[in-house]
């Protein structure tokens, strides 16, 4: 039978074995509910006064934890790390061949060369089980299990339960427009009781996910008062807390085109990562400098921001960070009509996207170096590497952006006076956009350059079936397609319709016998 005095003696056994470990360790502390992680957090960095806590949260697309901490600035020998969140990758007891449970039995003797000192997993009882049983070598080594318990006070649980319920509703599923509100509502009310109460750790990380949603939503002035509140518990105890908040309202302001505020965000951003040596954190800075360079207009200081990206993610070895400052610096020297560097810099983000695993990014990058290429004449090239990622994307059935490239070929091919293939390429795009429930204004490019090669050709019947699809397209589109942005690409398509179709009727009855 558990009580208090039972629930001392498991606390102060763990604090012994993470204040007295020499090199890497793992523990496993059971937590019934999630709710009570910011307790007994609490509580051990009290028992464990000269150590500095480092908290990892591990998300629903984390496959790897070792890769994770790669990511993070670097440990020192007085840092416990502990990690939080498996339950969002581990469901249940017989998960056992999770991603991220493969990878810690492979990569166990791997976690020393990163971190040499106690890592400690909060873990539910069905996500224990699981890594016992299929990560067998990882957990019995230098490993220990301890349960901890804090009774909370009845008041206190159903806010926090309340709060993760709504998280897990809000990031897991599609909703109504109405429910959504309510629901963000409703979590921002939680996260007020959490930063009322003093639960920081709790409401910092609440804080964090329901900005991203509320971003995501399009609600961006519950985001940026959420940011604006949440950075000002944080600034005064929390750096690495208010550098997360500073860059929430950079990006904030940069998606409403306030560009000198995202800037001096950035620079507040910056001067913290200065303190602390966040090198991750310090290039994301660089990143969203550049983004906000260049939509202000600025594309000398863009450079500048991007060869600081670069150098950053080089130095360590986050190649994903890399491919897209190389994207971008390609796209800067293509502006410039500086084709060759562009290229050479594109090719190499390819390289280090298709490093990472990233292959749509490189086949998206691929895509924008044949347009590149393409505008500049040289279309030979501009097929080979179009074709390059056309490879890509049908190796992971991408059906939309297949069928967009093979849109760009037709194009291309077009262009050279290639009409067969070019026919065939507008053909493999029609059968792409068919495989997916694409709306009909998708397929309109690709009928357009089907017509065009009628036109070219003087099939002036086939012209007219072409002109006719397209036409059909364009209707279905204006009953179905109610967005703007698809109202008006389809009424300039219907005008261009109804302007060329008298011209293609008429020679159509001309050419009949």
């Amino acid at each position: 039978m558990s009580g208090p005095a039972t629930e001392d003696r498991e606390l102060r056994a763990l604090t012994r074995s993470i204040e007295w470990i020499d090199g890497t360790a793992f523990f496993f502390v059971v937590v019934e509910d999630r709710s009570q992680r910011e307790l007994i957090l609490r509580r051990i960095q009290q028992e464990l006064p000269t150590r500095r806590i480092r908290l990892v949260s591990v998300t629903r697309t984390t496959s790897n934890l070792l890769d994770q901490l790669r990511t993070l600035p670097p440990f020192n020998q007085r840092d416990a790390l502990f990690v939080v969140g498996l339950e969002n990758t581990i469901r249940n007891q017989e998960d056992t061949s999770a991603p991220i449970i493969r990878n810690l039995n492979a990569s166990r003797d791997l976690f020393r060369t990163i971190f040499n000192g106690p890592i400690v997993f909060l873990v539910s009882p069905p996500v224990l089980v699981a890594i016992a049983a299929g990560a067998p070598d990882f957990f019995s080594t230098r490993s220990g299990v301890y349960d901890l318990k804090v009774e909370w006070e009845p008041a206190a649980l159903a806010p926090r339960i309340r709060l993760h319920e709504l998280l897990s509703t809000l990031e897991g599923a599609d909703t109504s427009d109405a429910e959504r509100r309510e629901r963000i509502g409703m979590l921002r009310e939680s996260t007020m009781w959490l930063r009322g109460h003093g639960a920081d750790l709790a409401y910092f990380e609440a804080a964090d996910r329901a900005i991203t949603l509320f971003v995501r939503a399009g609600e961006w002035q519950a985001a940026r008062q959420l940011a604006i509140e949440a950075l000002a518990t944080s600034d005064s105890q929390a750096p690495r807390h208010a550098l997360r908040f500073l860059l929430h309202l950079a990006r904030i302001a940069l998606l409403n085109d306030q560009y000198d505020e995202a800037q001096d965000r950035l620079r507040r951003a910056a001067v913290i990562t200065d303190e602390t040596g966040d090198m991750s954190a310090r290039a994301e800075i660089f990143e969203l400098m550049a983004a906000s360079y260049w939509n202000s207009g600025n594309p000398s200081a863009t450079e500048e921001a991007l060869r600081n990206v670069i150098e950053l993610s080089e130095r360590q070895g986050d190649y994903g960070r890399l491919a897209h400052a190389l994207r971008n610096m390609g796209f800067l020297y293509s502006e410039r009509k500086d084709i060759r560097r562009a290229v050479d810099t594109l090719r190499r983000a390819i390289y280090e996207a298709r490093k990472t695993g990233d292959e749509a990014l490189a086949a998206e990058i691929a895509s924008s170096t044949s347009a590149i290429l393409h505008r500049a004449g040289f279309s030979i090239e501009a097929e080979e590497q179009l074709r390059a990622g056309i490879a890509i994307l049908e190796r992971i059935g991408d059906a939309q952006r297949l069928a967009a490239c093979y849109g760009e070929l037709g194009q291309i091919l077009t262009d050279r006076g290639d009409l067969d293939q070019a026919e065939e390429a507008y053909g493999h795009a029609l059968a792409e956009a068919d495989r997916a429930p694409f709306p009909p204004s998708f397929r309109l490019p690709f009928m357009f350059g089907l017509f065009r090669i009628a036109v070219e050709r003087g099939a002036v019947a086939a012209a007219f079936r072409s002109l006719q699809d397209a036409q059909t397209l364009v209707m279905e589109g204006l009953a179905l397609e109610q967005t703007p942005e698809a109202q008006e690409r389809l009424a300039t398509a219907k005008k261009y319709i109804d302007e060329a179709m008298p011209q293609i009727e008429a020679a159509t009855k001309a050419d009949e016998p």
